[in-house]
């Protein structure tokens, strides 16, 4: 069979007369839940579970949403078997709602179920059909651990103009300090790159309008999240 694909996300072969296959609807419903947001960054993940594989692939999406698109199939297959898997998928940060949508044949819209989650943890049933977990974070309670060999503190807080931001460091690593306004928008990137062991300061909100912003820290292995409130009185 000749196959074709079409920017619209059609796949079919011309023996069948351009007859639409799952696979359109697989990529129709990631489009749809894609296609307007501005992706930061796309990691993808491989792991066995018992006697199949999951497959997954996390769109991170501004400071607080992340999209999955995560599937399974039998170790070593190449060819659907009609399996499923029962998985914890393991979150970066406290979501405030969880949803998964699960791509239907003659729906581009796909199947919308609420699944099950524990702290961090959601309780998915995995099949050959792709399904989209929507993360959306909490921005009102945001509860993170801390880093490990990274300790900051922000003073004043609230501040009437701005912060100091004095952080330590146990040993020379990469550090990255942004911040953002509540609907995610990027403010500010007040570090990026490697630190040297020890401590070190920074300003911010000078000049900057009253408000609830938030810090996000990310080191190589972890990232946390810190609120500031500018009174600018």
């Amino acid at each position: 069979n000749i196959l074709q694909y079409s920017s619209s996300g059609l796949l079919a072969d011309k023996t069948s007369k351009y007859t639409k296959k799952i696979s359109y609807y697989y990529l129709a419903t990631m489009q749809g839940i894609l296609g307007d947001k501005d992706i930061s960054r796309m990691t993808y993940l491989q792991e066995t579970v018992g006697d199949n594989e999951v497959y997954c692939m996390k769109f991170e999406h501004g400071v607080f949403d992340n999209v999955y698109a995560i599937w399974t199939r039998r170790k070593g297959s190449k060819i659907d078997e009609g399996i499923k898997t029962d998985y914890q998928l393991l979150l970066n940060n406290q979501p405030s709602r969880v949803y998964s949508v699960i791509p239907t044949n003659n729906d581009m819209d796909g199947d919308t179920i609420v699944p099950i989650v524990s702290d961090l943890e959601v309780k998915l049933e995995l099949s050959e059909t792709p399904q989209f977990v929507f993360a959306v974070g909490n921005v009102d309670g945001i509860s993170m651990p801390d880093l490990k060999g990274f300790g900051m503190e922000i003073y004043p807080n609230p501040a009437h103009s701005e912060v100091q931001i004095s952080f330590t460091v146990s040993e020379k690593q990469k550090i990255h300090i942004s911040a953002y306004s509540m609907d995610g928008k990027l403010i500010e990137t007040i570090v990026n790159g490697l630190v040297e062991q020890g401590e070190h300061q920074y300003n911010f909100g000078k000049g900057l309008q009253a408000g609830t912003y938030l810090l996000c820290v990310k080191s190589a292995t972890a990232s946390s999240f810190r609120k500031v409130i500018l009174l600018n009185e």
